[in-house]
């Protein structure tokens, strides 16, 4: 994730966790956010310290950061568009 993104992933979370009350609205406020922005397919994970995901994500759009007690991941998963730019990165990075 770009320096860009990492800024508006933090500035976006402090807003949510001010505006709502609890890990499921902070985390669709987010993912929503993410989806205007950046276009869909993000998802957010938000919970106490030491949340941890194993998620499929395209290679770049993740960032895990935590505020007071707080753990943040944000992501952006491979839907079959995304999948298949992936796949033509990976192929790319074998040929060189």
């Amino acid at each position: 994730m770009n320096d860009v993104m990492k800024t508006y992933a933090q500035i976006t979370t402090t807003i949510a966790i001010k505006s709502f009350n609890n890990f499921d609205q902070i985390s669709q406020n987010i993912t929503n956010s993410f989806n205007e922005k950046y276009g869909q397919q993000w998802n957010s994970i938000v919970g106490e310290i030491g949340v941890v995901s194993n998620a499929e994500h395209i290679v770049g759009t993740m960032i895990s950061f935590s505020i007071g007690e707080m753990q943040i991941i944000i992501y952006q998963t491979t839907a079959e568009k995304s999948k298949a730019k992936v796949k033509q990165s990976f192929h790319n990075l074998l040929k060189t």
